[in-house]
């Protein structure tokens, strides 16, 4: 296996050191209960709900747009645990089904992010 689930475990739990305190500042508190949650489970437990991945990144574009040019850096920086989280998921997911159940489940992700657009779109200018 090319990718090493214990450092992407680590990578994800230490970011809760490092950035927990500017995530909820841009993530709702839903998210960042579910981010604690995920925080509890180990390695052979590890799941990242779709949701809570496309709750984030919306949340995190619409800070992106808001933010100044200087601040942006940081605010990329903090992303990189959660997205490490992520990678391990999707591995552990994926790694004893076929490319196309893999398929399958990037185009019910996908499905997913079209649905929650509004949510989006409610949030870009309003906040």
């Amino acid at each position: 296996m090319g990718l090493n689930e214990n450092r992407l475990h680590e990578h994800f739990t230490r970011g809760f050191e490092d950035y927990l305190e500017l995530w909820q500042q841009i993530f709702d508190q839903s998210v960042i209960h579910k981010l604690q949650e995920m925080r509890g489970l180990g390695l052979q437990q590890f799941s990242f709900p779709i949701q809570t991945w496309v709750n984030i990144l919306f949340d995190a574009a619409v800070a992106y747009h808001q933010t100044s040019a200087t601040d942006r850096p940081t605010l990329l920086d903090a992303l990189l645990p959660i997205y490490m989280g992520k990678v391990l998921a999707f591995v552990r997911k994926t790694e004893r089904v076929s490319v196309q159940q893999a398929e399958e489940l990037v185009e019910n992700e996908c499905m997913v992010f079209e649905e929650t657009k509004p949510y989006l779109l409610s949030k870009w200018d309003g906040r």
